[in-house]
């Protein structure tokens, strides 16, 4: 079928050029039958491997028995599925149809839902072929169920999930939930360079060079760089031994500007820096993040990408996110579990684009009407006063070492800073 007449039959000519990636090879392998993904059977064991409530099933089925009824919708179904599985590098989903003029709110985001519990009989496959536990894979799966709750939360609890290009992490063999936490191996964006005690195994993080600094300690966000009172300097000699930089403060998640220190390289060796290897971590929605099982995670963590990427041996833990903005442990309280987990890791400063970054994962809704904004657990309250009273609000960066991970629940980089030897107004 040609691409302009199924999105006019559809009434979503405008995304045109956002689907057309693809389709006439999609249109040259359109099977005879049903696609596989919109048979009854598989629709059921696919809800039981993503973890969807039973009573799921009926508006499912539903739905895609309307889909089966359309060839319109079949064939874009059937371009959006490649798409999703047999095309890894592609991920610009956001300009895809909605469908509400075909199918209605109640089924449009079910329609895409559908394509997206493919992602059970993908990962079963590629997961065997890596000799990764069933256990594992079943807790990946956690992401439909989990993407399914975001799209709730943002439409007024329908059904469905928006095609996301999240799940390519998952379906590249990338991205691994273990535990709490999901995982997946990236180069340190290198906002810092981290040095370790040979002796005492303390360690320091110093600011990388040249970063846009304001008078508080934080990187100037995004085109506000022209607003910046200094800039921070991070130099290596050599030949004499020694690094020269600003040190980054681990509780307070800024760079102290007061002076920079040096290091002898003879008592300090660099142990993360721009382009190391790390864990980088992200956080699916759910709660449930005591520190306990954050540890757990962690420690699992190490243990399963040494076993599974021997070739790609990582020296920590990171993640860049509003859960490390520093103002949370001006708001929590000092035993919430945000806080706690904070405490556990190294914070540093990140380059940011806006200033309300994050806020959607917490209110499910990014159009800026605060004063509207939902008041339905604690910390919407807590963040939404704070927001409102136009106080500062910044996503932070946060590391542990590989080394260090047993350390965590023992705040061991607040515990040990600043390290012996090193003077720090």
């Amino acid at each position: 079928m040609e691409l302009k007449g199924v999105l006019t039959a559809l009434g979503e000519e405008d995304c045109i050029e956002a689907v057309r990636p693809h389709w006439d090879e999609s249109e040259a392998c359109y099977p005879d039958g049903l696609p596989h993904f919109l048979k009854p059977e598989r629709i059921k064991e696919n809800r039981k491997w993503c973890l969807l409530a039973e009573y799921m099933e009926p508006p499912i089925l539903e739905t895609a028995k309307r889909v089966a009824e359309d060839e319109n919708l079949l064939h874009l179904a059937w371009h959006c599925w490649r798409l999703m599985y047999q095309y890894p590098q592609f991920k610009a989903f956001s300009g895809f149809p909605r469908l509400e003029k075909a199918l209605g709110k109640e089924q449009m985001g079910i329609y895409y839902l559908i394509i997206q519990m493919e992602l059970a009989p993908f990962l079963r496959d590629l997961h065997g072929r890596m000799g990764v536990d069933e256990a594992v894979t079943r807790n990946n799966l956690t992401q439909i169920r989990d993407m399914n709750w975001g799209y709730r939360k943002s439409n007024e609890d329908r059904l469905g999930a928006g095609l996301s290009y999240w799940l390519k992490h998952h379906i590249n063999g990338e991205l691994f939930r273990i535990g709490r936490m999901q995982y997946f191996i990236s180069p340190s964006l290198g906002y810092i360079e981290a040095y370790r005690n040979r002796e005492t195994h303390e360690v320091i993080a110093l600011a990388q060079n040249g970063m846009k600094m304001n008078d508080e300690g934080f990187l100037c966000f995004k085109g506000e760089e022209a607003t910046a009172t200094w800039t921070t300097v991070h130099s290596t000699d050599y030949q004499a031994g020694t690094t020269t930089g600003y040190v980054v403060s681990p509780d307070k998640g800024i760079v102290l500007m007061d002076q920079p220190v040096t290091l002898d390289l003879n008592v300090w060796k660099h142990v993360l820096g721009k382009g190391s290897l790390m864990l980088s971590m992200h956080i699916p929605a759910g709660g449930q993040m005591a520190l306990k099982k954050c540890i757990e995670s962690a420690r699992d963590a190490f243990k399963f990408f040494e076993k599974h990427f021997p070739h790609r041996p990582v020296v920590g833990i990171d993640c860049i996110s509003w859960i490390f903005g520093t103002q949370l442990e001006d708001m929590l309280e000092p035993d919430s579990n945000l806080v706690e987990l904070m405490k556990a890791g190294y914070l540093y400063p990140v380059h940011w684009g806006r200033k309300d970054d994050g806020l959607g994962f917490i209110f499910y809704r990014n159009d800026r009407d605060f004063e509207n904004y939902p008041r339905d657990n604690e910390l919407q309250n807590t963040v939404l006063d704070w927001v409102l009273a136009k106080k500062p609000w910044r996503v932070g960066g946060w590391f542990i070492l590989k080394e260090d991970v047993e350390q965590m629940g023992n705040q061991f980089y607040r515990s040990h800073f600043p390290p012996k030897g090193v003077k720090i107004k």
